[in-house]
């Protein structure tokens, strides 16, 4: 039963940041000078404009309905004006531009086979279309990409092949890179049982109630670090110099302290949300208990977030890799014991869009 709960336990999505190095700074005027949109990479934008490939109609679809959506929201002011100091502002984040890449056939086929795999019948009719991922890049060197699904961050890996080989025309150099890592991770599972029967969340929040606020949770710790196996290191070119990590302020002996679980809160609002919400800090502060009371100390602290359904969907949010979450669950398992459990389905809850991954 449990090695069936490990291998059904799926990222529903993440967010990756990469720090680049040799990168030749050129400004978002520059950059949207210098590369030209194409089959793959099909955007380019920030707060001075954008530029689109004009043979992608889909993408160009999208786009078209993006601008409705957004004209449609209450007090959204979407244009972009001068500023006082003779810079655009607009909806981009400052320094930094949007490449837009589309999947290649390959992860396209990938991506589908594995949402085949964990969805069997739940499979919206467009998932075979190719997917839009939204990549920040910052002046720096530093990237966002979000809507990563695969564990290995192996599709992480296909977009910076992608974008790494563009930006090494424009800048003219070897550009490596010095980390990858997830920032976020969020998983999900469902549960069944013999019967198909719901669960009984005011149940579980009763069974759960021997908790109070910042009361200390029994999850067992795992290690913070996110790590990348041998194979994308060797296949990114990760530059593992130590000098390197000392320069991106990487503290080793801070990543490997044990983390503490506390209660924040439990919340049941049918009204509002249709589930059961349990918020838990979680800090390797020791001191934690006595800094939460000010808001400006977040950086000692993170908060994972579990959503408990009533169809037996469990959403595990917010943390750094899988053996974590699956020592959360071996922790919730506990409180909804005698509401189920049986076997594990291969059966995903509804497929997620967002707007950084179309």
């Amino acid at each position: 039963m449990e090695n069936n709960l490990e291998n059904n336990l799926h990222v529903s999505i993440m967010s990756v940041i990469v720090k680049l190095l040799n990168i030749v700074e050129k400004s978002e005027i520059e950059l949207l000078e210098l590369v030209e949109p194409n089959e793959t990479i099909v955007s380019i934008y920030n707060n001075y404009g954008r530029k689109d490939y004009k043979n992608d109609y889909r993408w160009l679809e999208i786009i078209k309905n993006d601008k409705i959506k957004k004209k449609n929201k209450k007090n959204k002011n979407t244009n972009r004006i001068l500023n006082g100091i003779g810079e655009f502002s607009g909806t981009s984040f400052n320094s930094q531009t949007t490449f837009v890449i589309k999947e290649t056939e390959e992860m396209c086929n990938k991506r589908v086979n594995y949402y085949k795999s964990i969805k069997e019948n739940n499979i919206k009719d467009d998932i075979s279309d190719p997917k839009y991922f939204k990549i920040k890049y910052f002046i720096n060197g530093s990237i966002q990409i979000p809507g990563i699904i695969f564990e290995d961050l192996s599709d992480a890996r296909e977009l910076l092949n992608i974008l790494i080989k563009m930006l090494n025309k424009v800048f003219n150099n070897n550009i490596i890179i010095s980390s990858i890592q997830s920032s976020m991770r969020n998983y999900k599972i469902q549960i069944s049982n013999q019967e198909n029967k719901p669960f009984d969340l005011e149940k579980i929040k009763q069974n759960m109630s021997i908790f109070k606020s910042k009361d200390i949770i029994p999850i067992k710790n795992v290690n913070n670090i996110n790590n990348i196996n041998n194979e994308i290191i060797d296949d990114l070119g990760i530059n593992t110099n130590n000098e390197i990590i000392d320069d991106l302020g990487i503290n080793n002996n801070e990543e490997n302290k044990e983390n503490i679980y506390y209660l924040n809160r439990i919340d049941l609002n049918m009204e509002k949300q249709q589930g059961l919400v349990i918020k838990i800090y979680k800090s390797n502060d020791s001191e934690f208990l006595n800094k939460i009371s000010n808001i400006k100390l977040k950086k000692y602290y993170s908060e994972v977030s579990i959503k408990i359904f009533s169809n037996r969907k469990i959403n595990i949010d917010s943390v750094n890799n899988i053996e974590e979450a699956k020592n959360i669950l071996e922790f919730i398992k506990i409180y909804i014991n005698d509401s189920y459990i049986d076997n594990i389905i291969n059966e995903a809850s509804e497929y997620y869009s967002s707007d950084e991954y179309l």
